[in-house]
């Protein structure tokens, strides 16, 4: 990385006699390429740190979709069950025992729902 430049340098502080233009060239030479090197892993750096920050960014909007998806989810249940409840208030003809059965399919199908949801975020994060 820098150890071209490094050399050059050193080479230039072990150069006996007096300084001159050809020290002078290498000098500027030896600096030209620590300012290029130093540029191209500065480019390099912010591109790596942008890919990063889109990356991130990505996976807050599958997080955020999976969030979204699981809300829609659970408002669609509790209208679905709303609905299922005011039918049977309409109809009054079921007794408390069909209730109970329907009740307790109502909650399968939510954890099925939520088990569900879960996959789906764990899709979207990986």
């Amino acid at each position: 990385r820098f150890l071209p430049v490094m050399e050059s340098l050193e080479a230039l502080e072990r150069q006996t006699g007096p300084w001159d233009l050809s020290a002078d060239e290498k000098l500027l030479s030896a600096l030209g390429d620590l300012s290029a090197s130093v540029s191209q892993r500065s480019a390099r750096l912010k591109e790596d740190l942008e890919e990063l920050s889109n990356a991130a960014e990505s996976a807050s909007v599958r997080l955020q979709n999976g969030f979204n998806e699981l809300l829609s989810l659970s408002n669609t249940q509790f209208i679905e069950n709303r609905v299922q409840e005011d039918a049977e208030d309409d109809d009054g003809a079921r007794n408390d025992s069909s209730k109970r059965v329907e009740g307790s399919t109502g909650e399968e199908s939510f954890k099925q729902a939520f088990s569900l949801g879960l996959e789906a975020l764990q899709f979207y994060v990986e």
